[in-house]
């Protein structure tokens, strides 16, 4: 919906302006600017209209005593029934804005506003007279919101690249284990950036600063309710559709046109079943691709069909991304590795194009109902590791033996992954399947007694987090994955590369019903070996042809293997280059160069890798005048 900024401690107003110009593209319909001389606050906001265009909805909102102040991302789809509860307790509404029942809803409940609204926000509410400012993030964090503080100067921002310009120039540090996270997996999960200082508000989490020390307290707004969970698979997909039929309903709202990025699988599919349940008409939006293995147009256009939808279809080239990519890598304001998110970017750009501001997708659906076969994984691995250690050669020569291909996930590459964790207990297994590199592939590539691993290992918070609520391993890493995975990668990657171009992205998979009703879930209703997402696919097998139902799972991933070999690879051979690396300061080159020449000469697909390491390397060049 928009993108928000604010600075406490800042005496001038350079800083805000800086950062609201860093999010024009976020909010490219209007901007506001608030400030508070006598406490040193300013809050700023740049709007996308999506619902209640008029300037009534224009933001900084404040109430009619000017107390309260709200700068607010994102859309809260339940704002018509508080809005109804605080009618009934004598509030006046200016406006039909959801922003504007934060206001009121604040006035009338206090923080716990947050526990009462539901929907997807990142939100900065201002209350003059107690002197506090609280920062608050939707359950799963679909909304992004960043924090610096130092000493008695805080700011935030939706976005890391804006927030950056604020401290004075080379004082920001790099996070060591930041980096060392991101080159084994590709993302940095948690609170971490790249940067030191300035970290991110956790989702579900209400952060409450009082001024004038900025002394922080933080307090967690959601959690999911046990629920007795369903006895059957049938009773589960019945509970799944009303929940989600209405959570479908709720992302329709708007006053401007709602497209649905559909990929052809399960996922948007499902999305767009109940867009046509609802009685609502929308255009569908695809990507396409030359390359054979990664073209499912054709897929869309089937069930766009189904539906009687409209469906747009753009077909990406690598010389497409070549003018885009490094606009794309730049967009994180950190490294990213994510390589869908050249085709989420581009596919926004196209939508935009075609006059669409706000668009429903399948996110979340994997992570909360078990759609990745590192879900299942951990019980094959638990028969696996009743055979002979001989097992692991023999399996090793079947694994060399297979042909090397560069399709999405090859044989090979699955058998490969499969090893790398097979022996180990299910935390050490699941971190070992999501690697970029290994520990024993890092080790190769950095400089000695740099990035050294002085921490815990990878996820291990999040399964304490999560072990009590589930025994199940299927579960236990669904759960994992959610409070990492989808937090810290894909709902970022959606949010930069659609916000990019001023499209919103709304996401039915994730209300706060659903995440209850997933949470509850047992895991052999989940994925249970070579079967994932099971109440996803019995609920698509009702409304779809069966052949869809159990099509594999699918997405926007682009044929990057073959990109970097051809268009992309000047840009490859540019950003990996021995200055280039030098540069970096902890990457050794000739191991790097080694990933290159394999990729190129077709031995091996390193892509994931090599962007990685693209990534990062156009990290270090654009911020190393910063720190």
């Amino acid at each position: 919906m928009c993108g928000v900024a604010g600075t406490i401690g800042i005496r001038n107003n350079r800083a805000l302006t800086e950062m609201l110009g860093a999010l024009q593209h976020r909010g490219p319909d209007d901007e506001g600017e608030y400030y508070d001389a006598n406490r040193g606050v300013a809050l700023g906001h740049r709007r996308l209209s999506i619902i209640d265009l008029s300037q009534a909805g224009h933001q900084p909102m404040a109430s009619e005593d000017g107390s309260v102040v709200v700068v607010f991302n994102g859309e809260i789809y339940n704002y018509k029934q508080l809005t109804g509860e605080l009618r009934q307790q004598g509030f006046t509404f200016r406006s039909t804005s959801d922003t504007e029942v934060l206001v009121h809803g604040y006035r009338a409940w206090g923080s716990d506003v947050f526990k009462k609204i539901d929907g997807m926000w990142a939100v900065a509410l201002y209350d003059k007279r107690a002197g506090k400012l609280f920062l608050s993030r939707d359950p799963a964090g679909i909304k992004p919101l960043y924090l610096y503080k130092k000493g008695t100067t805080l700011a935030f921002s939706s976005e890391i690249g804006a927030l950056a310009r604020v401290p004075p120039q080379g004082s920001l540090a790099m996070n060591e284990m930041a980096m060392r996270a991101y080159l084994t997996h590709g993302y940095i999960y948690g609170t971490d950036t790249m940067y030191r200082e300035i970290t991110s508000v956790p989702p579900a989490t209400t952060l409450t600063i009082s001024l004038p020390d900025l002394s922080t307290t933080s307090e967690t707004h959601f959690i999911p309710e046990r629920h007795t969970p369903p006895k059957t698979l049938r009773e589960a997909v019945d509970e799944f559709e009303k929940i989600f039929a209405d959570s479908v309903q709720a992302t329709l709202q708007a006053d401007v046109p709602v497209g649905l990025f559909l990929s052809g699988g399960i996922d948007s599919s499902l999305v767009g079943y109940q867009v046509k349940q609802a009685g609502a008409q929308m255009k569908a939006f695809t990507i396409g691709f030359d390359e054979q293995g990664f073209d499912e147009s054709r897929d869309a256009a089937r069930i766009a069909e189904h539906f009687g939808f409209p469906l747009e279809t753009v077909i990406v080239r690598g010389s497409d991304i070549v003018p885009e990519a490094l606009r794309v890598l730049d967009s994180f304001g950190q490294p990213f590795a994510d390589m869908s998110a050249l085709v989420t970017d581009h596919l926004s750009r196209f939508a935009r194009e075609q006059g669409c501001t706000v668009a429903l997708t399948g996110d979340g659906a994997d992570e909360l109902f078990g759609g990745y076969p590192t879900h299942y994984l951990p019980k094959l691995a638990a028969w696996y590791q009743k055979m002979p250690r001989a097992a692991d050669a023999i399996l090793d020569m079947f694994r060399r033996a297979l042909p090397r291909d560069f399709s999405k996930l090859g044989n090979r590459e699955k058998l490969t992954r499969f090893l790398e964790g097979a022996r180990h207990p299910v935390e050490a297994a699941h971190a070992r399947w999501k690697s970029v590199f290994t520990e024993n592939e890092l080790a190769e590539i950095l400089v000695p007694d740099t990035l050294t691993n002085r921490g815990a290992p990878d996820f291990a918070a999040f399964f304490d987090m999560v072990r009590e609520a589930s025994s199940d391993a299927a579960d236990l890493v669904s759960k994992v994955d959610f409070l990492t995975f989808l937090t810290s990668d894909c709902l970022v990657k959606s949010d930069i590369a659609s916000m990019q171009h001023g499209v919103e992205l709304r996401v039915p998979f994730l209300n706060k019903a659903l995440i209850d009703f997933a949470w509850n879930l047992p895991g052999e209703m989940k994925a249970s070996p070579f079967h994932t997402k099971k109440v996803l696919r019995q609920s698509l097998a009702r409304a779809l042809p069966r052949s869809i139902a159990r099509a594999p799972k699918r997405g926007f991933v682009p044929p990057l293997a073959h990109w970097l070999m051809k268009e992309l690879k000047p840009l490859m051979c540019e950003l990996l280059s021995e200055d280039a690396i030098a540069k970096v300061g902890f990457l050794q080159y000739a191991p790097v160069a080694e990933l290159v020449e394999q990729h190129l000469a077709g031995r091996e697909d390193h892509a994931k890798k090599l962007w990685a390491l693209m990534s990062l390397s156009r990290f270090v060049f654009r911020a190393s005048h910063e720190i």
